[in-house]
């Protein structure tokens, strides 16, 4: 597991790269101005973003695609910070998912939702790559909108000063600094290195 989360994390860091290339942007990425127009691009497809109203307890998100369009569905009673990090993720998905991590079925839907609201269940072999995905699509989305390449120059301030300069919900940037994602995190970055 942990080799496929490094990397997942060592694309999402050359995903992130590019988006902040293309758009020259050092510092916090725009989902809307900077994210969503290179992922159109890159990926050649159409991407719309819908506030619905929903119950959020379980499902934060959806992501609906198409062959040339992909819709995005994010809480509207959401504050700026999780909205960005759903689209981030929703995205995260167009990015890294095979055809075996598309949800295409009423069971396999019910499935990962009944997963979701009980963390503590097996995951059955039939939805271990959508559970996977969903990982991965954390880590991306993680990595587009807090990038591991400005670790230094944040540990100078606190995770609500992070939080709130990044525009990132304050439990991933806990997750963020954690020991674990920064181990994570370090050997991705030297993988990545050494691939450029």
């Amino acid at each position: 597991m942990e080799v496929m989360l490094t990397e997942a994390l060592t694309g999402a860091m050359s995903v992130s790269d590019m988006i902040r290339s293309d758009h020259n942007c050092a510092r916090k990425l725009d989902i809307v101005e900077h994210v969503v127009p290179s992922v159109e691009k890159r990926l050649d497809v159409t991407i719309e973003l819908r506030s619905v109203k929903w119950n959020v307890e379980h499902l934060k998100g959806s992501l609906k695609r198409f062959s040339e369009s992909a819709t995005i569905y994010y809480p509207s009673q959401f504050n700026l910070c999780n909205k960005r990090f759903v689209i981030a993720k929703e995205i995260a998905h167009l990015l890294h998912d095979d055809e075996d991590q598309h949800v295409h079925s009423d069971v396999k839907a019910v499935g990962l939702v009944e997963f979701i609201t009980n963390p503590e269940a097996k995951v059955p072999p039939s939805l271990s790559s959508i559970v996977n995905s969903e990982q991965i699509a954390e880590i991306y989305a993680l990595e587009l909108l807090l990038p591991h390449s400005h670790r230094e120059c944040l540990s100078q301030i606190s995770d609500r000063e992070i939080a709130n300069a990044y525009k990132v919900p304050l439990s991933k940037v806990e997750l963020f600094n954690s020991p674990e994602y920064i181990s994570l995190c370090d050997a991705a970055a030297d993988v990545y290195a050494k691939s450029q």
